[in-house]
This record gives C-alpha cells, structure tokens and sequence, in this order.
C-alpha cells in the first residue's frame, strides 16, 4: 500500500499512475492512497493503515483506533480516528483530529504509525468514562505496553488539557487499589 506522494518520492509521474490504475496493477482504497493488490482490504489494519496514508505524511492512528491497534480497548467499526497536525476536514470514514504530536509520543505497531499507548490513553480520557480509563490503564499494565512517557509525564507536558483531571483521579484511585489486580474485565480476561 502507497500514497500518491510516496510513489512520486519513488519516482512515478501522475501518467505512469493513472496507467497502472487503469490495467489493473494498481487499486484505488482511498483518495491518493493505492495498493498492488486488488482493492478489497480484509483486515482492519489495512483499512487503518490506509486512513492514515489518506491523511497525510504526519498523520498518526489514534484515539479509538489506537485504542484497538494497540489491544487496550475492543473496536466497534465507525470512523477510523487519525490524528493530523494541521486542521482537516473530517468524512463518514476518518475522523480527524488536529494536533502536533511530539516525536517522544508517537510510535509504529503493526507497520502503522500510531500515538503512544500512554498517549492514546490521555486522549481517550476526555471521550471515555472513569471506568473506562482504569480497564485500557490495566490493560496496557497486563499487555506489559510501556512507553518512553508515562501518563505523569503527560499530565505534567499537558496539566490544563480536557481529560487530565479524569486522568490524575484514575491514578489516584489506581495507587489505593490493593495489589494484584492485573487485567481489566473489559480488556478480555478476568481480574486477578
């Protein structure tokens, strides 16, 4: 899978594009976003992965969709949630999301470019119940999903954003929890 501006990088003029489209070696997903083989996608990878081509050379998998590529919350289908560093519009299919992300905040799974775990987390918070932020919090604790910055680190680099109250109570309640509860009941498992 390419975007258009890879395959002009790797030297591909608009006509040699519109040539392999129209003979069948390239496919169509999603407005400037192509694949060699044919144009159904059969996982959600690659429909994310896709979304996130179709947005942009900074775009990033994020909010629920990060959520779910990252194993940390069940995926329901809906708009695929992409995060942009500049304001875009968003269609049936994306929902985006503007802002710049911090290279120490960004990551790849799966091949796909996608915020933190502790980052999608901290966005979540502000769409997402209590509850909700302690199962992904135990969740990505039992998946033993660690990153460069921890949610203090976040609560500290964005202490007036929407969510980070919600985020500071969740560890807060998380530091008075008596140990050994490892794995959330919505994460798929039971609470040890």
């Amino acid at each position: 899978m390419a975007a258009r501006r890879q395959l002009a990088e790797a030297g591909f003029l608009r006509t040699a594009i519109a040539v392999r489209l129209r003979t069948g070696r390239l496919h169509r997903i999603y407005g400037g976003v192509y694949s060699v083989a044919p144009r159904t996608l059969t996982s959600h990878q690659g429909h994310w992965m896709a979304a996130v081509l179709a947005s942009g050379p900074d775009a990033l998998l994020s909010h629920h969709t990060a959520a779910a590529l990252w194993g940390i919350r069940g995926y329901s289908g809906g708009a695929i949630h992409v995060t942009v560093p500049h304001k875009s519009t968003s269609t049936k299919r994306f929902r985006r999301h503007s802002s710049r992300v911090p290279e120490d905040e960004r990551a790849v799974e799966e091949g796909i470019p996608v915020t933190s775990v502790h980052r999608t987390i901290f966005d979540l918070a502000a769409h997402v119940d209590v509850d909700g932020v302690v199962a992904m919090i135990k969740e990505a604790e039992y998946l033993n999903r660690w990153d460069r910055l921890s949610l203090p680190d976040l609560l500290e680099r964005y202490a007036g954003k929407r969510g980070s109250r919600k985020v500071r109570f969740v560890l807060q309640r998380l530091k008075e929890e008596p140990p050994g509860r490892k794995r959330s009941m919505t994460g798929g498992g039971t609470a040890d």
